[in-house]
C-alpha cells in the first residue's frame, strides 16, 4: 500500500495519475480503528519526545544526529514560532 492511496482519493504524483484504491482505504480505516483502540488501552505507546532547540534550523542538526546514529527510540520535536 502506498501511503497516499490510504486516503481513498485519486492523486497525481511523480508525473502519474493514480486512481483511488478503495481496498487500500478500507485496510487503512480498519488499521486506524485498531490502532486507536490499542493506544487508548495503553497497549501501544508512541516514542517519547525529545524537545530540541533551534527551531526550524535545528531540524538540520536532528537529521545529522539521526544520520550519525545518535537517535534511537525517541521522536525529535522542534518548536517553530
Amino acid at each position: 500500500m502506498f501511503a497516499y492511496t490510504a486516503i481513498g482519493e485519486p492523486f497525481h504524483k511523480f508525473g502519474q495519475d493514480v486512481p483511488a484504491k478503495p481496498e487500500d482505504y478500507k485496510i487503512a480505516s480498519e488499521f486506524f480503528q485498531v490502532a486507536t483502540k490499542l493506544f487508548a488501552e495503553g497497549k501501544l505507546k508512541p516514542h517519547p519526545q525529545s524537545v530540541e532547540y533551534g527551531g526550524l534550523k535545528g531540524v538540520f542538526d536532528g537529521f545529522q544526529k539521526m544520520k550519525d546514529g545518535k537517535v534511537s527510540g525517541q521522536k525529535l520535536v522542534y518548536r517553530v514560532n
